[in-house]
């Protein structure tokens, strides 16, 4: 006999929260698993990604993801985090074909300046990007942990993005110093000719 045999649906849903909440992903999957068997509500499979999502099982997180959409399409949320899944796995096609849909759909405002941000990123407008994603955090209040992990995206992009102006100016540089070089050595060799043309005529 199971410990969830005396329970109703929520009481498992809620055991299946505090689970997760413990980072105990086994149990919490194991019971949302038993929800969903029961009932199969969008949020079950939406908490559900969310748990393989947390355990690097990224595929099925995906398509359990797609699953909640299809029961709930204004689950703005799952839509959100579907488009940080295709990221995860470098499959930014899907992800900004999900962030162009958030970005006209009636998501809250946040999700949508979220969304733009990351469409302007793709798109390599940095400074703008960052802008959009920094207002997204200013105006979401309800949703606290997806905040830390867009400020980790700012975080990763405004890194990058100073290597890469690193590198350019090291390249700038190098190609610089090695225009001199040779302009030395071409002026390197007109003194050396004039030495050997003024040995010769002596």
């Amino acid at each position: 006999m199971k410990f969830t045999d005396n329970l109703n649906l929520d009481e498992i849903f809620h055991c299946a929260l505090s689970a997760s909440e413990q980072g105990d992903h086994a149990q919490a999957i194991i019971l949302l698993k038993e929800c969903i068997q029961k009932e199969e509500r969008a949020v079950y499979y939406y908490m559900l990604a969310a748990e393989h999502a947390e355990i690097g099982l990224y595929q099925y997180a995906i398509e359990e993801m797609k699953i909640a959409l299809e029961k709930d399409p204004n689950l703005w949320i799952a839509k959100f985090q579907l488009s940080l899944l295709y990221l995860t796995i470098s499959e930014i096609e899907e992800a900004a074909t999900v962030w162009l849909e958030l970005k006209e759909s009636n998501a809250t405002d946040y999700l949508k300046l979220f969304a733009e941000g990351l469409l302007l990123l793709q798109e390599e407008n940095i400074s703008l990007g960052i802008e959009k994603l920094e207002l997204g955090i200013e105006a979401n209040n309800e949703n606290k942990p997806l905040n830390g992990d867009i400020e980790n995206i700012i975080r990763t992009v405004t890194e990058n993005n100073i290597r890469e102006e690193q590198q350019n100016l090291k390249e700038e540089s190098e190609f610089l110093l090695e225009s001199k070089v040779n302009k030395d050595s071409a002026i390197n060799k007109i003194f050396i000719s004039k030495y050997q043309q003024d040995n010769n005529e002596n």
